[in-house]
């Protein structure tokens, strides 16, 4: 029988992003952490249990276009030991290579970011 192993989050933003939204959702589609802009509470599940991070940064206006937000949805399977780095947005000027990076303790990427549409 599979261990059981806590995944938890931590949220590094550059300063004053404040519209940032990260929820936590469970392989069968149950909302485990609703969106929200600090960090989603630590989860106890299974050893190779599936998750999925979806992530929202706005991005600022460029020429003529609009402001848009970059939104990722991110699988990830438990796995004791292990941590997962997740980023989103562009922020250079802050000594930070993205406006939002979500640091998982206990899981790891299980393929690339899907873009959300």
């Amino acid at each position: 029988m599979a261990g059981r192993v806590t995944v938890s989050f931590e949220l590094h933003t550059v300063p004053g992003l404040n519209r940032h939204r990260v929820s936590v959702w469970s392989a069968e589609g149950a909302q485990l952490s609703p969106p929200s802009a600090q960090s989603p509470d630590d989860l106890v599940v299974d050893e190779g249990t599936l998750i999925f991070v979806e992530a929202s940064v706005p991005v600022a206006a460029r020429k003529k276009r609009a402001p848009t937000r970059d939104e990722k949805r991110s699988k990830l399977r438990a796995s004791a030991g292990s941590t997962a780095v997740l980023k989103l947005g562009n922020a250079p000027t802050y000594g930070l290579s993205s406006a939002l990076e979500i640091q998982i303790e206990g899981a790891e990427q299980n393929g690339a970011p899907q873009n959300i549409t």
